[in-house]
């Protein structure tokens, strides 16, 4: 069972982080409720990079842009629910400070401007510090198993940073686990293709387990999202209440999958996922952010900052940013990135 593995993998105590930004905090809140009901010592916490909705300013937010906040060791920071962030002369409430504020708890922020190993070393510190043997990264969708390329990622800079940083982790002899929850949530890769990826990892011995939605979980982020904004987060929710089919997202911009198969949270031995991931080994190394996306665009990859750089200018002189706008960019902006190539 899914309770037996992860109480084997805990020890003394479980992180649970958020990878992807934006509003893969909520369903990591999910993964961080359900563990520590079986017993387990648990914290909760994230990369706080927001949808352009919520910050147009690109990039995630650093640690320095806090207002509040406490600093908990090399690109991380505890989050309570008073915490903001300045950003381009604005004052910012990011979806992990609302977060902690409706449960009450610190959050912890994973700053990933700077380079894989700055982080890493500031986790396994923290997670010394506080006697936590297992490090999960939760991403919402499943575009952290892409091994690029595939026509529909949108977002794959923060995941496979991440997916990078659990590696390192591991290998400093810390536990870490993949959790994907909502396969097709987000809008981007399909289920049929993150299934094929499931074979492929399964085979190479991945592929742990799988958790299902159940209703006290569902009333639990019925709350939760009235006060965190994400859209993918509530497909899960809408497939446990009976829709099913494609369901719009992100202005229009993409469909997200809503059946049975999205009510998952399915858990994987991230290291190994790893070994499998050409994006994240590709960046390992990286000394910040930057050169970790243009390494990625060095490899014919278009990024969600490559988006934000693109659209900002745009915002910037009050352009109304909607669906049609957003392809369109992102469309120039693939082909441009190719032609330099």
């Amino acid at each position: 069972m899914v309770k037996a593995l992860f109480r084997r993998y805990a020890g003394r105590g479980a992180l649970v982080l958020g990878i992807g930004g934006g509003g893969d905090v909520a369903s990591a809140a999910l993964l961080y409720r359900a563990i520590s009901s079986y017993g387990i010592r648990a914290a909760l916490g994230g990369v706080v990079w927001e949808w352009l909705t919520v910050d147009p300013v690109p990039g995630p937010v650093g640690v320095w842009e806090l207002v509040g906040g406490e600093p908990a060791g090399p690109s991380l920071a505890w989050l309570d629910g008073e915490t903001r962030a300045r950003r381009d002369g604005r004052l910012i409430r990011p979806q992990l400070s609302l977060l902690c504020g409706f449960l009450g708890v610190r959050g912890l922020m994973v700053d990933i401007n700077e380079g894989v190993d700055v982080v890493v070393s500031g986790l396994a510190g923290l997670c010394r510090g506080l006697n936590i043997d297992l490090v999960i990264g939760l991403d919402v969708g499943g575009d952290v198993l892409a091994v690029g390329g595939e026509p529909n990622l949108w977002s794959p800079l923060a995941d496979q940073y991440m997916l990078a940083v659990l590696a390192g982790l591991a290998e400093r002899g810390l536990k870490t686990l993949l959790a994907v929850h909502g396969p097709g949530a987000d809008g981007e890769l399909s289920q049929d293709y993150i299934l094929k990826r499931l074979r492929s990892l399964k085979a190479r011995g991945a592929y742990l387990g799988a958790r299902g939605l159940t209703l006290p979980d569902v009333e639990f982020m019925e709350r939760v999202l009235q006060v965190v904004r994400t859209e993918a987060g509530w497909m899960p929710i809408l497939a446990f209440k009976g829709e099913w089919g494609q369901k719009p997202i992100r202005r229009g911009t993409r469909k997200a999958a809503v059946n049975l198969l999205t009510t998952l949270t399915l858990i994987l031995d991230a290291y190994t996922v790893y070994q499998d991931a050409r994006l994240a080994k590709a960046i390992r190394k990286a000394e910040s952010l930057e050169e970790a996306n243009q390494i990625l665009n060095s490899m014919g990859i278009y990024t969600e900052l490559n988006l934000e750089k693109d659209l900002y200018p745009l915002y910037r002189k009050g352009v109304e940013i909607t669906g049609d706008l957003v392809l369109s960019v992102r469309r120039k902006g693939i082909e441009k990135l190719r032609k330099a190539l």
